[in-house]
C-alpha cells in the first residue's frame, strides 16, 4: 500500500524534476536562448539585399521608339535559395497592352550575364494608364551581384521600357 502524503510536503524518497524558485529564474534565460537561435537559423536564411545592385534600364533605342513601360519601387530579396524581385509595371501609352512579361537578367560582379527569369506581371491587360505589381523569383546563385528588369510581350518581342 502507499502512504498519502499531506499537500504541500514532498516525499523524502522522490524530489521534484525543477523547483517552483528555478523556474522562474531560468524563464528569461531561455526566452533569451530561443530569440538567439531564431535569429541565428534566420539570419542564415535571410540575407540583405544591399548586395544585389539594380541595372538601370532604357530600352528605347531611338527617338522613334518612346518607351511603352516605366518600371518603379524596385525591392530585392534573396531568402530560402530564391532572389525574388519585385516592382511596379506602368503602361505610359493611350492603348492596352496585353500579357506583358517582366523578364529580370542577372549578372556576377564583373558584368556577365549569370541568367534570366521571367514572369507575367499581374494584370492580364494594362491599360491605357495604369499601373501592375510584378513580382519575378529565380533560384539564387552566389555570383549574382546585379539585375537588370525589361518587359516583353509573352514569350516575343521586346517592349520598350524605361526606369525613369
Amino acid at each position: 500500500m502507499s502512504a498519502t502524503i499531506p499537500s504541500g510536503q514532498v516525499d523524502a524518497g522522490r524530489q521534484p524534476l525543477f523547483h517552483l524558485a528555478s523556474i522562474r529564474t531560468l524563464w528569461p534565460i531561455a526566452i533569451v536562448f530561443a530569440a538567439l537561435v531564431g535569429t541565428v537559423y534566420f539570419g542564415t536564411q535571410v540575407q540583405a539585399s544591399d548586395d544585389m545592385i539594380r541595372i538601370a534600364t532604357s530600352t528605347a533605342v531611338s527617338k522613334s521608339l518612346a518607351p511603352q513601360i516605366r518600371s518603379t519601387q524596385y525591392r530585392s530579396e534573396r531568402e530560402q535559395g530564391y532572389a525574388t524581385i519585385t516592382g511596379i509595371a506602368a503602361n505610359l501609352t493611350d492603348k492596352p497592352i496585353k500579357n506583358v512579361e517582366a523578364l529580370v537578367e542577372f549578372f556576377d560582379r564583373d558584368g556577365s550575364f549569370v541568367k534570366s527569369e521571367s514572369a507575367l506581371i499581374d494584370l492580364p491587360m494594362l491599360r491605357a494608364g495604369e499601373d501592375s505589381p510584378f513580382t519575378v523569383q529565380a533560384r539564387d546563385m552566389p555570383s549574382i551581384r546585379a539585375y537588370r528588369v525589361r518587359f516583353r510581350e509573352l514569350l516575343g518581342a521586346s517592349i520598350p521600357s524605361t526606369d525613369r
